[in-house]
């Protein structure tokens, strides 16, 4: 049997960079600094003996270089950490209801308008449309905390 949201991935995706886009992308995000980009023009100029003091040497080049890298290391690191971090999200449990009863499946393969059953005190996902809540009037208190930082909780009622 086919899903209907079988062709759209569901999967969490908080990392900036993957291993082909992270040299132009990081490059790009480093020189939109405005100290980066001023000390990339002082080098340039420093090529040109006839208007440098230190005889067409970019003297200042190392230094810039140095700072490029580390940023660049530094942002490696994060975005690594993220992609873990990723996959350990995708890969936790949810229960899916399929031909009649729920059946445990990786949050990354959960997809558009698949039925899922949310425990108490369980985390979700931010692309859940309430259908049903044990309440008998309907209504269910959610915290966004990883969402929008706030820390109460917040009404929402099934339909009717």
């Amino acid at each position: 049997m086919a899903r209907a949201g079988a062709f759209c991935g569901n999967g969490l995706i908080t990392s900036k960079y993957t291993w082909w886009n992270f040299l132009p992308m990081n490059l790009f995000q480093q020189f939109k600094k405005i100290a980066n980009t001023y000390f990339l023009v002082i080098c340039v100029l420093q090529c040109f003996e006839s208007i440098s003091i230190s005889g067409g040497k970019p003297t200042n080049l190392m230094p810039l270089i140095i700072v490029i890298v580390v940023v660049a290391s530094k942002d490696a690191y994060e975005d690594c950490k993220r992609h873990k971090a990723d996959e350990q999200a995708n890969a936790k449990p949810g229960e899916v209801f399929v031909d009649g009863k729920f059946v445990s499946r990786p949050w990354g393969e959960i997809g558009v308008s698949d039925v899922i059953r949310i425990s108490k005190n369980q985390p979700i996902p931010a692309d859940v449309v309430l259908l049903q809540a044990c309440d008998e009037s309907g209504f269910c208190y959610v915290e966004t905390k990883s969402l929008d930082g706030e820390t109460n909780l917040k009404l929402k009622q099934a339909p009717k």
